[in-house]
């Protein structure tokens, strides 16, 4: 979560672009873990998020890491961020910080 403007331009990345070479365990991260048989009484807890503070370029590093672009890499013999980039640029100047937040999934179960 990034901003109104860019969480769009990211999500339509995340899954359009780049969603076909996510590896098929991804699916647990993207439904939260629900899915996952979990053998203990299940106690709700807050949502929990975390925050970091980057500029693009730190943003665009981060996203050349994900398992997904680097399998689009391998396959296609090309990246898929310098199109992304020019569509965050338009939102986010190049030395400017923002926060950016990642939720952080957990089930907690009592035994």
């Amino acid at each position: 979560d990034i901003s109104p403007e860019l969480n769009p331009v990211v999500a339509d990345f995340y899954h359009n672009t780049v969603g076909p070479y996510w590896d098929g365990e991804r699916r647990h991260i993207d439904l939260a873990y629900r899915e996952i048989p979990f053998p203990f009484q299940e106690v709700n807890v807050p949502g929990f998020s975390m925050r970091v503070s980057w500029t693009r370029g730190q943003f665009m590093g981060y996203l050349s890491s994900w398992s997904s672009v680097q399998h689009y890499m391998r396959q296609r013999l090309s990246s898929p961020l310098p199109p992304l980039e020019k569509q965050v640029a338009r939102y986010w100047p190049d030395k400017e910080v923002k926060q950016v937040r990642f939720p952080i999934f957990m089930r907690v179960g009592q035994v």
